[in-house]
């Protein structure tokens, strides 16, 4: 997929993906790093759960409490580096 053809189609975030962004912001902050990577959303989204989809997750075969430890302590190695 291009984006010569749909970057007009390209809408903004909606409110609680703002949200989320931000609160992945700020947890990558509180863990004292200034790079905020794919593992501070998940966590943050993790903690929301009207719209963390566990139950999808167990049903594809994945635990959300493992992924959940796994990207925490990648965040955490992350933040050390």
């Amino acid at each position: 997929m291009t984006n010569e053809d749909n970057t007009s189609e390209i809408s903004t975030p909606n409110p609680e993906l703002q949200h989320l962004f931000q609160a992945a912001v700020e947890l990558a902050a509180a863990a004292g790093t200034r790079l905020v990577g794919p593992e501070h959303l998940f966590l943050v989204w993790h903690n929301n759960p009207a719209t963390f989809p566990a139950s999808q997750l167990r049903a594809m075969g994945f635990d959300p409490v493992d992924l959940l430890a796994r990207l925490a302590d990648h965040a955490r190695t992350e933040s050390t580096e």
